[in-house]
């Protein structure tokens, strides 16, 4: 009997989108209602998934053709008053870790307690999914600026970001940490300007000074594109927290990146845990300096 492999069977999932062409981060926010759009969550609680789990939701919904980005168990669903309509099937398998603690020895020959993770997959159905449900309200929060260059600004400056505007580079440069932007005009909407942002934003958390990341990687090789991939991550969780088009930054790596995630089933998984922490990082930074 094969045993069962949840890091195996998440990664043949976001393969599959990957290798049909798609990049399952990138996905439209304001065409949907605003109780529904922004990052994919639990309708019951209504928290925010996050990292791996936000990426599953955007694969889930585009596969199944959903709008809504509210997720709950068949439970949550009794509990808010409704209920899963007859015949539907669950179509997103949330992750989740729990703690095993077991007893070991360490090297001296002492009783010690070890934590081990071990990954769970819980079967959730879209509100769509759903007949009767009372939800509760969520608040959704906006841009700050319409204008895209005075958001870039905006953010840049509570980031305490050093960032030049002009010429026609969108890069992030380690050795100066200095992130490079054009004007919002040289692209082809405000919304490319501010995906192009958040990834630049994405790489300029792992400097050494902030969540230190190996940014070490050229062009071209495979730590260079898992920084890549790591960035594109990043731009995806922060568009859906602004509720901005997301697009894909550097389509080149397409393909490397599914060959990483064929070499190792946790790869994936470190990609959008270091996003995450990425995009926590600058969300931090906002709340602190717009509590002050």
């Amino acid at each position: 009997m094969t045993k069962f492999n949840a890091y195996a069977e998440v990664t043949s999932t976001i393969l599959d989108a990957m290798k049909a062409g798609a990049t399952p981060w990138v996905k439209p926010w304001r065409d949907l209602p605003a109780d529904q759009s922004g990052t994919p969550h639990n309708a019951f609680s209504g928290r925010a998934y996050r990292g791996i789990n936000s990426l599953l939701a955007w694969i889930a919904a585009d596969k199944y053709g959903f709008q809504s980005n509210g997720w709950l168990t068949y439970k949550q669903a009794a509990e808010l008053g409704g209920h899963v309509r007859k015949g539907e099937k669950a179509r997103l398998q949330v992750v989740f870790f729990k703690q095993l603690e077991i007893k070991d020895k360490n090297k001296a020959g002492d009783d010690v307690t070890k934590r081990i993770p071990l990954i769970r997959l819980a079967s959730v159905f879209n509100i769509e999914q759903c007949e009767g449900i009372t939800l509760p309200k969520r608040k959704m929060p906006e841009l700050r600026a319409t204008d895209a260059d005075l958001f870039v600004k905006e953010m840049a400056d509570r980031l305490k970001m050093s960032l030049t505007i002009g010429g026609d580079v969108a890069c992030y440069i380690p050795a100066l940490d200095v992130v490079r932007m054009p004007t919002a005009k040289a692209f082809t909407a405000d919304e490319a300007a501010l995906a192009t942002f958040f990834h630049e934003a994405g790489h300029w958390t792992g400097h050494k000074t902030r969540l230190d990341r190996d940014l070490s990687g050229r062009f071209g090789n495979a730590a260079y594109a898992f920084e890549e991939l790591v960035a594109e991550l990043t731009s995806a969780f922060l568009c859906a927290a602004n509720r901005v088009n997301g697009q894909l930054q550097h389509p080149q790596y397409l393909a490397h990146w599914i060959k990483v995630l064929q070499d190792d089933d946790k790869a994936f998984f470190k990609a959008a845990s270091l996003a995450q922490a990425a995009a926590d990082y600058i969300n931090k930074v906002d709340e602190v300096e717009e509590a002050e």
